[in-house]
């Protein structure tokens, strides 16, 4: 081997060890570490084998293994899982990662240099690349056998295609189904629960969806949402309550109609809570805090509010192109109390960008700045959110209105985040307990466990407390009512990479009897939702 090739080699594979160790002191297990060293080791002697019988294909094969092998450390890395579907479909979305843009890129160009070093042939003396490279597939089959295939970098991707082909087909399925609306058409809205009676009959509504927020950063000990915190003691409160789906695109449309999407830009024809009160004479208006996203701005647009008004953040304030939690509350409360005596009920839904992650706070700071940044956007949603209800309970509106605070999903378990609560486990980074209370003048306290069940229960639920009833397709039930002994997908998480229950607080994937009532349910609603009238 040449002196160039040989240091090539050395550092071509240093890179790939280093980087995969520094993977895993981020706090992965050791399963996984395993499993990309010995796929590691095969990529190695695959190429080293192939390097020598026709050096420019080895060349390019090596390339390629290394690129995808390190693309996988890194999304494992920064993201504490393999590629997924999740990930690809909210690609449009990537401008939101601005906050780590320059490191994102820099760890990008870096990997794919290392990967395309030309590396040398590696001589052996006694074992040929054959036989070792024999021994170590069965060191990776006996591991698969034992483990599974969930560690393996590389059958990653053969997953991630598998589930495609999978969604392809159901797409085809899901169109030839027709009439299917009927089997979740309900007259009205469960009434669990007797209406307030300090409110008025149709009060003022305004739904916040907070980006990406579990419940264990308002719980945490060091206060870095105290205000949220203290509201919550002072509402309506639902505890044990999970996110049904992730991410932003199908939080927002799978709670508001109480509905699963297959892909993030899937319309539903179905009732929705805003179509609900419109009909009982209220105005709906939805925020854009985002109206630099065309994208973003085109998929609000087609939820069927009344009207989507664009909130322009000031120039300092504004990240990526979005709207400040500070201005963004600051809008809705001119919304709700710049009105005529005369106008008629306002349900105003705001939806607040902040706290997405990468993002940083360009207002309030935690413990003035010296604890890091991650907090920062969290303890400023919190000064946000309680200034704007302070404010609210101050004006000649507050007696009519309701405030029901919530999250679009879960906040994302990306290094950050485990780095930040080291204490709290996630078993998944995308699923997890998310805050839901209602609050207004003259509430009573209480604490409602949902026992497991999840975001499609907003809808059903907000109407059942305002006592509102209308026909409807809620896949949720109310909250204030019993959870169902049966298998029903207020308990189930659902996104093109996973399906997982909640029931009873325990996350766990559906066992094979489940999956076989679950299936044709999900793909039963979804051909409702898109014929339905």
């Amino acid at each position: 081997m040449k002196q160039r090739e040989r240091i090539f080699t050395i550092i071509k594979y240093a890179f790939s060890v280093l980087f995969t160790l520094l993977a895993f002191t981020e706090g992965f297990r050791k399963k996984y570490l395993l499993a990309q060293l010995t796929e590691l080791g095969i990529i190695f002697l695959l190429s080293n084998y192939l390097l020598r019988k026709k050096r420019i294909a080895g060349l390019i094969v090596n390339a390629v293994l290394l690129i995808l092998f390190h693309l996988q450390i890194a999304f494992m890395m920064f993201g504490n899982s393999y590629l997924t579907n999740a990930m690809i479909t909210n690609v449009h979305a990537i401008r939101m990662l601005g906050g780590k843009a320059l490191l994102y890129i820099a760890a990008a160009v870096l990997l794919v240099a290392a990967s395309v070093l030309p590396a040398g042939v590696v001589s052996f003396r006694k074992l040929r690349e054959p036989e070792l490279l024999s021994v170590v597939l069965a060191l990776e089959l006996a591991f698969t056998l034992v483990f599974g295939n969930t560690y393996s970098p590389m059958y990653a991707y053969a997953d991630l295609a598998g589930k495609a082909f999978r969604t392809a087909a159901q797409r085809r399925q899901i169109a030839s189904i027709e009439d299917a609306g009927a089997s979740f058409y309900r007259e009205e809205v469960p009434d669990e629960i007797p209406g307030h009676p300090s409110l008025p009959e149709k009060p003022d509504i305004a739904l916040l969806f907070t980006e990406g927020l579990s419940q264990n950063i308002i719980d945490d000990e060091r206060d870095i949402m105290p205000r949220i915190r203290a509201y919550q003691e002072r509402s309506v409160n639902f505890i044990n309550y999970y996110n049904h789906t992730f991410a932003t695109y199908r939080g927002l449309i799978g709670q508001l109609y109480s509905g699963y999407q297959l892909d993030d830009f899937d319309t539903n024809s179905l009732v929705s809570m805003q179509q609900i009160l419109g009909d009982l004479g209220y105005e709906t208006v939805l925020i854009n805090t985002e109206p630099h996203n065309a994208g973003f701005t085109s998929y609000l647009n087609s939820l069927g509010f009344d009207t989507v008004l664009d909130v322009e953040g000031t120039e300092e304030k504004r990240v990526n192109g979005t709207c400040s939690d500070r201005e963004a509350y600051e809008a809705l409360y001119r919304l709700m109390t710049e009105r005529e005596p005369d106008a008629p009920p306002l349900f105003a839904v705001l939806y607040t960008v902040g706290t997405h992650v990468t993002l940083y706070s360009t207002d309030e700071v935690y413990e003035g700045g010296t604890a890091g940044d991650f907090f920062d956007k969290f303890y400023n949603l919190d000064y946000q959110f309680a200034s704007f209800v302070e404010q609210m309970e101050a004006s000649e509106r507050w007696e009519d209105t309701v405030v029901v605070f919530t999250a679009d999903h879960a906040t994302f378990a990306d290094e950050d985040f485990t780095r930040a609560f080291p204490d709290y486990p996630r078993k998944q980074g995308i699923l997890d307990t998310i805050p839901f209370f209602i609050y207004h003048a003259g509430v009573e306290a209480k604490t409602v466990d949902a026992g497991g069940r999840n975001t499609l229960c907003l809808a059903p639920t907000v109407l059942d407390y305002l006592d509102i009833n209308a026909p409807n397709y809620f896949l949720g039930s109310s909250l204030f009512g019993p959870m169902s002994s049966e298998i029903t997908p207020d308990t189930i998480y659902h996104d093109p990479d996973t399906i997982l229950s909640s029931k009873y607080g325990i996350i766990r994937p559906l066992i094979e009897a489940e999956s076989e009532v679950f299936q044709p349910l999900l793909e039963l609603y979804l051909a409702a939702k898109l014929h339905e009238n």
